[in-house]
């Protein structure tokens, strides 16, 4: 865990894991395995469960920084989880820029709503929703450089 700390913390490939942490094809295999465990979900919800004094606090920029690289092999189920408990931090780019799920979920059920209505309700308002559904979907790649700024 130490190295998977280590390296998350300089946000470097993990090939320039330390000597003293192990070769980093076995630290990125450590933490491919907790990922697919699930262990960022329940960190992060643990952080939201506990008080603002409690130790593992202490440990939320690091939790934060594993479970945007965890993205990477979670999905967006790590995104919608993060959203929901307002950690922004979390989320692997700025949130104008990442998907949100649940946003795009209810403008779908308003769409629907509309039923019969539906033709005059996207004459109207559609060039406004299909902007809104692009930005609700987020960018398919997050740029290096706003990776970067993240950290």
């Amino acid at each position: 865990m130490n190295g998977i700390f280590r390296l998350i913390a300089t946000d470097a490939p993990w090939r320039e894991v330390p000597a003293e942490y192990g070769k980093g094809a076995t630290v990125a295999r450590h933490f491919r395995r907790l990922t697919q465990a699930g262990l960022w979900e329940r960190l992060l919800q643990t952080l939201h469960d506990l008080g603002p004094r409690h130790p593992l606090q202490s440990l939320k920029p690091m939790i934060f920084r594993a479970a945007r690289r965890a993205y990477r092999l979670r999905g967006l189920g790590i995104i919608v989880l993060a959203r929901r408990l307002g950690f922004i931090g979390a989320l692997p780019g700025p949130c104008w820029l990442v998907a949100d799920p649940d946003l795009s979920k209810t403008l779908i059920r308003l769409q629907l709503r509309q039923g019969k209505n539906l033709g005059r309700f996207v004459t109207k308002w559609g060039k406004a929703l299909r902007n809104l559904m692009r930005m609700v979907g987020g960018r398919p790649n997050m740029p290096r450089y706003v990776r970067l700024r993240m950290a």
